[in-house]
């Protein structure tokens, strides 16, 4: 963590330096209060006790009038050895009037800054405070406005207690801790318009409402929490052309009684992982940008969190090595648009979990597509393309029921419309050691290798009543127990095998307007028991029947 800091927040290491360097010893620190109106800093005759602030001393821009005071910030000696560095400085209108410190040249060392109500607008030259808290305090209203320059603290807290908002239009910000809505009465705001953010830890919501809006710029950070403890809401919103980049964790939702949103409608975002509803409620709405994921997605985390992905217009997600809609908690996905590029998609990792995918539109690339990995997982696909066909060293497969464990994985894939599946150089595997269920009124389907009820003591079922089915070997009730029935829609396979393999039982059931076509070889029963029903309907006859029992 420091290393990250050393390099990246080169502002907050250089101020540390002049802090011990530059600084020089005066005698016991004072008070001074602003009792001027408009005017300079280094006026002497605008402060009480007389004489501008020393080393170690608190100043405290008070009024309680109407005048709208404008205080300008100038070093008195701008030469490294003789900058001061205040104790408390403090910013607080109560009256009619309004109180704003303008700070446009030379370095402000502070160890702490408070905005109650006012304002501090930084045009330029260096801000430190070891701590900076704007809107301090229940009822106030505080503003930071950076524009240029260059500012750095431990903490920010934008809305302790009151209203904060920090507006960053350039410049560069370096902190340490950053907290938006710090207390169960504060509501924060940060807007990233233009230059560089550099946190190590950002917490969007922390207690009450926070709210970060980033719309151009940089934001370079280790992890960002957003909508972080029980009580705490917050908002990131990705827009225009900002540019978030996320070195270690990106929550949403992280703590039980936390809610979190993030919104991308634009920009890019490059994370390590994004966990959405970690043990709280989380969701993500992209309706464009890019999203660069390096390692997860988790939609759902623990038994407690609640997470929703939603996916549309020209928003793509590339690069996760995996992506869990439910790990233990309740997941969904809805991708109305959009693209999504992803190693294995699990719908539900564990038991205790719920996954759900709906497909309208768009597509969906991977090579391992599990649906109820150990949990209850369905997919509903009625347009768009999804294709398991990502090349890799382990091949690619499409699996409903996956697991059976403690809890038994019970997958759910249902496909009408205009949906188009696709599956290639891999296995489509319905009930593998769970129960799997496949339910086709429309759309198009094509697989390589398919197996119904693969191992013992697993279910797979397809029900096909519209559509098309384009598969190459399929076998129902492998070795476990399986059941085709066709009252619809067009299926056209190379080899159909029903209960192959010893306790496999497989039946196919031809019914009112299904049209069935082999091209190959049909075996009924080899070393399980197989059934072929045909009610009223007539179908193309293979080449060649096999263990017809």
């Amino acid at each position: 963590m420091k290393t990250f800091l050393a390099r990246r927040l080169g502002v907050c290491g250089l101020i540390l330096v002049l802090l011990v360097i530059c600084t020089p010893t005066f005698g016991a620190a004072e008070t001074k209060l602003w009792v001027g109106a408009s005017g300079n800093w280094e006026d002497s005759d605008n402060w009480s006790p007389w004489g501008i602030p020393q080393d170690g001393d608190n100043a405290f821009l008070l009024q309680t009038d109407s005048l709208h005071r404008e205080i300008t910030y100038m070093d008195q000696n701008p030469y490294c050895s003789q900058s001061p560095t205040f104790g408390t400085l403090w910013l607080n209108a109560l009256g009619q009037g309004t109180i704003t410190l303008n700070h446009r040249d030379f370095p402000l060392l502070v160890n702490d800054t408070i905005i109650s109500n006012g304002r501090i607008a930084q045009s330029g030259g260096t801000f430190w405070s070891n701590d900076l808290s704007v809107g301090f305090g229940l009822g106030s209203s505080g503003r930071y406005e950076l524009t240029g320059g260059s500012m750095g603290s431990f903490r920010q807290h934008l809305g302790a207690m009151g209203s904060g908002i920090l507006s960053h239009q350039g410049g560069s910000n370096s902190v340490w801790e950053l907290r938006l809505g710090s207390s169960s009465t504060g509501s924060g705001i940060y807007d990233l318009q233009a230059g560089e953010l550099y946190s190590d830890k950002v917490y969007a919501g922390d207690q009450n409402t926070g709210t970060f809006t980033h719309s151009g710029g940089s934001h370079l950070a280790n992890d960002i929490y957003i909508g972080y403890q029980d009580g705490g809401y917050g908002v990131y919103t990705l827009s225009g052309t900002g540019s978030l980049e996320v070195r270690g964790k990106l929550e949403i939702g992280t703590d039980y009684g936390g809610e979190g949103t993030l919104n991308q409608n634009g920009g890019s975002l490059a994370t390590q992982d994004l966990t959405v509803g970690y043990k709280g409620l989380g969701s993500v709405k992209q309706t464009a940008g890019t999203s660069t994921i390096s390692r997860a997605l988790i939609i759902g985390s623990e038994s407690s969190g609640s997470g929703r992905y939603e996916l549309s217009g020209t928003g793509s997600i590339s690069g996760p090595d995996y992506t869990a809609v439910g790990m233990d908690g309740e997941g969904s996905f809805t991708q109305r648009g959009g693209s999504l590029s992803t190693y294995r998609l699990s719908l539900v990792w564990h038991g205790t979990g719920k996954g759900s995918y709906a497909m309208e539109d768009g597509s969906l690339r991977c090579s391992l597509f599990y649906v109820g990995d150990e949990g209850q997982g369905s997919v509903s696909h009625s347009g768009g393309e999804v294709s398991v066909t990502i090349d890799t060293p382990l091949g690619t497969a499409f699996i409903l029921g996956y697991n059976r464990g403690v809890t038994t994985g019970t997958g759910t894939y249902e496909l009408k419309g205009t949906g188009r599946l696709i599956v290639r150089d891999g296995y489509t595997i319905i009930g593998r050691l769970g129960e799997g269920t496949f339910i086709q009124r429309g759309g198009s389907a094509e697989f390589m290798i398919t197996y119904l009820g693969h191992q013992y003591r697993s279910w797979g079922s397809y029900e096909l009543s519209g559509g098309t089915l384009e598969s190459g070997l399929i076998s129902v009730g492998h070795g476990g127990s399986g059941r085709f029935i066709q009252t619809g829609g067009t299926h056209t396979s190379d080899a159909l095998l029903l209960g192959y393999w010893a306790r496999g039982q497989g039946t196919y059931a031809l019914r009112d307007t299904g049209v069935l076509s082999i091209r190959g070889d049909t075996s009924v029963g080899n070393l399980g028991r197989g059934e072929f029903e045909l009610w009223g309907v007539s179908f193309e006859m293979p080449p060649k029947v096999r263990h017809f029992l």
